[in-house]
């Protein structure tokens, strides 16, 4: 690819280092040659892709998969979606990630299960390099949110792995149908997110 034309040499040397710092490492995942070249799209250098190499590998294993019922997770996938097609995609070509937070009630969904949509979710994106490298808007409608349906420690999760373990750039963050008590929830999370994320969120009132 004209873009990375040293794609093969950094895929090479981010094994390299990835073996020289865990040698022994168990990594729950195959480390493939695809899987690290999604980290130079994002990263652009083999030395910047190690840490969120690790951290991604990290991301998987305390989800455990396995533990996760397939059927579930399908039939939950309503209140989340990923681009499909030209239609769901910023005039730039973005593609856009939807959520809708009232369709989340974490009586009825788990954690581990929001954890496995997040990642089905994410693991879409990157099915295309440009995506990767050029990023994703994601846009959430507020309209129901409430404590009933803010889990904490899902969001301080799913923050961390998009900022520092996830191989997809975050190009902005839309966050629409406010109200005063998302505002709250926002204080509460702001801290956990690095100041080019926060310079990428904005709010609407509709």
């Amino acid at each position: 690819m004209a873009q990375y034309p040293n794609l093969v040499e950094d895929v090479n040397e981010l094994r390299r280092l990835f073996d020289e710092e865990y040698p022994d490492r168990y990594t729950y995942i195959p480390i493939t040659d695809e899987l690290l070249a999604r980290f130079i799209y994002t990263k652009k250098t083999p030395q910047r892709a190690l840490e969120p190499l690790s951290n991604y590998i990290d991301f998987f294993a305390e989800m455990d998969l396995r533990s996760v019922d397939i059927h579930e997770l399908i039939e939950k996938l309503t209140f989340i979606s990923v681009p499909i097609n030209d239609y769901s995609r910023t005039k730039d070509g973005h593609p856009i990630m939807y959520c809708r937070v009232d369709g989340y009630q974490p009586s009825k969904i788990g954690i581990q299960t929001l954890r496995a949509i997040f990642l089905l979710s994410i693991e879409t994106l990157q099915l295309n390099v440009e995506d990767q490298s050029g990023g994703v808007s994601f846009v959430t409608d507020c309209a129901g949110i409430g404590w009933s349906n803010w889990e904490p420690s899902v969001e301080k999760i799913m923050t961390e792995a998009f900022t520092n373990a996830i191989p997809v750039r975050l190009k902005s963050m839309i966050m629409y149908n406010i109200n005063w008590l998302f505002k709250i929830i926002f204080k509460i999370v702001k801290p956990w997110l690095p100041k080019k994320i926060q310079n990428r969120v904005c709010f609407s009132h509709s």
